[in-house]
C-alpha cells in the first residue's frame, strides 16, 4: 500500500505534466525558437533583398533617364546643325554640290578623283569610288563614271547624310571612350537623324532651285538645268547627269572630248 501513491491519478497527471514541461523546454522550445528564428532570418533576407532590388531599380531608372537626355541632346544639336548649314550657303543658284566637295564635278574626267583625294586608293576599273569624308553634314560622297569615248567621266555623286551612327563610329575611335556610358543609337534614333538632314537640304534645294518634281517614294527631284539634276531622298543627296549612259556615248562620239557643260565650280 505504501508504493500505492504512485498510482494515484493525480500524481500520475503531475508526472505526465513535468513530463510534458521538460519536453517543451528541452526539445520543443529551442525547435520553435529556432523556426522562429529562420522565419526572421528569411524575412530579414527578403526585406534586403527587395531593398536592393528597389535601389537598383532606381540605378537603372536613372541610367536609362541620362541615356534618354543624351539621345534628345544629341538629336537637338542636330536640329542646330541643320538650321546652321542653311546660314552657311553651303549651295548656290546654279551648282547642287555642296561647298567643299565641287573640285570634282558631275562630266569631270573619273580619274580626276586620283588629284582631289590622294590619300584614296583610286582604280578606275571599279563600278563607284566610295570616298569617307570628314564634313558635319555627309559622311561619304560615291562617284560613279560613265564612258565617253576612250575615257570615263563622272556621271552621278551620292552624298550620304551622317547620322548618329557615324557620330557614334568616329567618338568610338577616341581612348578614352566608354562603351557602357555610349551605347548605340538606335534605329529609330539614326533614321530621325537622316530625317533632320534630309528635311534641312530640302528646305534649302527650295530656296534655291523653286519647286521640285514629286517621285513616287514622295522624294524631291530638282531639275537643276538641262544637263543635270538632284535627288533628295531619306539616305543621300543625288548629284546626277540627266542624260543616260547611251546618250552620253552618243555626245561624246561626235567630239573628241566630253562636249557636256559640267556644273559651275561655284
Amino acid at each position: 500500500m505504501a508504493d500505492n501513491w504512485k498510482n494515484h491519478p493525480v500524481i500520475i497527471a503531475t508526472i505526465a505534466c513535468a513530463s510534458t514541461a521538460a519536453f517543451f523546454v528541452t526539445v520543443a522550445l529551442p525547435a520553435i525558437e529556432k523556426n522562429n528564428q529562420n522565419k526572421i532570418t528569411y524575412l530579414t533576407e527578403q526585406n534586403l533583398k527587395l531593398e536592393l532590388s528597389s535601389a537598383q531599380k532606381d540605378e537603372e531608372l536613372k541610367e536609362r533617364d541620362g541615356i534618354i537626355a543624351e539621345k534628345e541632346k544629341q538629336i537637338n544639336i542636330a536640329k542646330s546643325d541643320a538650321e546652321k548649314y542653311k546660314n552657311e550657303d553651303r549651295f548656290s543658284l546654279n551648282n547642287p554640290i555642296p561647298k567643299g566637295f565641287r573640285e570634282l564635278k558631275i562630266f569631270d574626267p573619273y580619274n580626276k578623283i586620283k588629284a582631289s583625294y590622294p590619300n584614296f586608293e583610286f582604280d578606275e576599273n571599279t563600278l563607284y569610288s566610295k570616298i569617307e569624308i570628314e564634313d558635319s553634314l555627309f559622311s561619304s560622297a560615291i562617284y560613279y563614271p560613265a564612258k565617253c569615248n576612250s575615257e570615263k567621266i563622272i556621271k552621278e555623286i551620292r552624298f550620304s547624310y551622317r547620322t548618329l551612327f557615324d557620330n557614334y563610329q568616329d567618338a568610338s575611335k577616341e581612348e578614352d571612350f566608354d562603351f557602357l556610358e555610349n551605347p548605340v543609337p538606335s534605329i529609330s534614333e539614326i533614321e530621325d537623324s537622316k530625317k533632320v538632314k534630309k528635311q534641312a537640304i530640302t528646305n534649302i534645294f527650295l530656296e534655291k532651285f523653286g519647286n521640285p518634281l514629286e517621285t513616287e517614294d514622295n522624294d524631291k527631284l530638282f531639275l537643276i538645268n538641262e544637263s543635270i539634276a538632284a535627288l533628295i531622298d531619306g539616305n543621300y543627296l543625288f548629284v546626277f547627269s540627266r542624260h543616260s549612259d547611251e546618250e552620253i556615248s552618243k555626245i561624246c562620239s561626235s567630239a573628241s572630248s566630253c562636249p557636256i557643260p559640267t556644273t559651275a565650280s561655284e
